[in-house]
């Protein structure tokens, strides 16, 4: 039995070692036949403009970081700098710069003044994109222009507004004061930030459009797996008027949660609107200042880095690389699904240890026959060799 045993477990180790000895030129050669080739895909440089240090907390700079034809330049609100800011806004290259991502924080004066004029197309028509975030209402009246919606009243659509509604349930032709209409508008807030739980879902007039019609980001991305959004500037309205187009938003309510458009001043310039933010904010909670990362369950969602990867690129304007190009999330070789490579790992995996198995399976077998044979002759040997001896002796116990 002893011996059996030290067989078998000789056996075993001696698969193992086989295995084990294949696996490395196995995955070299895997890694040879399945390369992806990107050679011929561009590479990007990004601005972060961000309220929050750079580190693994700040989830968009960590998601800029997984694909290596990104490159990101980040400058990082002088209050929360702690050192790893970039120094000054006039000292980059903006003529290396393709992206310029608004993530919680703008600059003030000047600066932004300068910012703008590398986006507006004064300077360079730099695509741009704009996360929600808690900005001063000096820089959100700076840029709004540039964004493809409304997030503050417009005031002569609510003067509108109120005059209809007071005549048709009046009567009265006229609206009793003005001054009415102006402190309507006074008291209504430039932006507001809401944190509500919100669904997310294609936008009607993506869904209604031909799939040649569409938006890479409707059709690309599997948008009813998004989890719930919170924390947000809530928005009015998308610039259709002036071809802005929404890609998703709240179900049922026309709220915007994406939209992108070419700048109607400079076409070459586009940019894209994200309500919901990623960034840590100090919150005003209970009489005292809280740290609240916003909507962590949305930067954590699978299609996440994908959706920042596709953004970039889409609005970089590179030269000759346009929407077709742009990696699908099955093509892009940092998407959380197994690729090509992966899948043959698998295979060959699971191929060697059914392959183990069998030769366990057969050898083991094997050894057990001789074993049962060994038995069988032994029993044998010792069976009574003459059976007339057998006859006598059943004889005289009868006596």
């Amino acid at each position: 039995m002893a011996k059996r045993k030290s067989k078998i477990i000789k056996l075993v180790i001696i698969l193992n070692i086989i295995l084990l000895s294949l696996i490395f030129p196995i995955y070299f050669l895997i890694n040879i036949v399945f390369a992806v080739d990107r050679s011929n895909h561009p590479e990007a440089t990004v601005l972060l403009l961000s309220n929050n240090t750079i580190g693994r907390d700040n989830a968009l700079w960590v998601s800029l970081g997984i694909d290596p034809k990104i490159h990101t330049i980040p400058f990082v609100n002088p209050e929360n700098s702690l050192g790893n800011k970039t120094s000054d806004l006039y000292n980059l290259n903006f003529s290396n710069i393709d992206v310029v991502i608004v993530d919680s924080f703008l600059p003030q004066g000047d600066d932004l003044d300068y910012l703008l004029s590398y986006i507006n197309g004064t300077n360079k028509s730099t695509g741009m994109i704009f996360f929600g975030g808690n900005y001063s209402e000096n820089s959100i009246f700076k840029i709004r222009n540039l964004l493809p919606i409304e997030f503050a009243i417009n005031k002569p659509a609510l003067n509108l507004t109120l005059y209809e509604f007071f005549t048709n349930q009046t009567g009265i032709p006229e609206f009793p004061t003005q001054g009415y209409l102006d402190y309507i508008y006074s008291v209504t807030k430039p932006y507001e930030i809401v944190s509500n739980e919100a669904q997310v879902a294609v936008s009607k007039d993506q869904e209604s459009l031909p799939d040649n019609q569409k938006s890479i980001y409707s059709k690309r991305i599997a948008w009813q797996s998004c989890p719930l959004i919170y924390e947000r500037i809530l928005t009015y309205n998308t610039k259709k008027n002036q071809n802005a187009i929404t890609i998703v938003e709240v179900p049922n309510t026309k709220e915007p949660l994406m939209a992108k458009w070419n700048y109607p001043n400079n076409p070459t310039t586009e940019v894209i609107y994200l309500s919901p933010g990623t960034a840590y904010l100090y919150e005003y909670k209970d009489g005292k200042f809280v740290l609240n990362e916003w909507n962590t369950p949305f930067h954590l969602w699978p299609y996440f880095n994908y959706l920042i990867y596709m953004m970039v690129f889409d609005v970089a304007n590179l030269s000759g690389f346009g929407d077709e190009q742009i990696e699908t999330y099955a093509q892009w070789p940092y998407s959380p699904i197994p690729h090509d490579k992966e899948a043959a790992i698998w295979m060959i995996f699971v191929a060697s240890l059914w392959v183990f198995n069998f030769v366990l399976f057969f050898s083991l077998g094997k050894s057990k026959r001789k074993i049962n044979e060994s038995k069988s002759l032994n029993s044998q040997s010792n069976q009574p060799v003459n059976s007339q001896e057998n006859k006598i002796q059943e004889k005289s116990n009868k006596i």
